[in-house]
């Protein structure tokens, strides 16, 4: 059975060939091209962005805090309803 795996998709545990999930598959079907690690890959990534440090992380709080109030509208409505019975 041919993989179905293309060029470029991320692979776990329990893909052939692969024992590790912090590897990320490159390359065309033949394999030829290396397995670039996952972590150097986000290390490069956190170099590129660490100068912005103090934005994302008012990004993520923000986020954080936008889910919390958008549970609180239905949770608000359910202690009207049950108020009312």
């Amino acid at each position: 059975m041919p993989s179905e795996r293309g060029p470029g998709r991320a692979v776990g545990i329990g893909a052939p060939g692969i024992s590790s999930p912090f590897f990320f598959e490159r390359g065309g079907k033949d394999g030829k091209r290396p397995k670039v690690p996952v972590m150097k890959t986000l290390h490069r990534l956190w170099l590129y962005l660490s100068p912005h440090r103090t934005m994302i992380l008012g990004v993520i709080l923000l986020t954080i805090l936008s889910n919390c109030l958008a549970l609180m509208g239905p949770m608000l409505s359910g202690r009207a309803i049950d108020a009312i019975e």
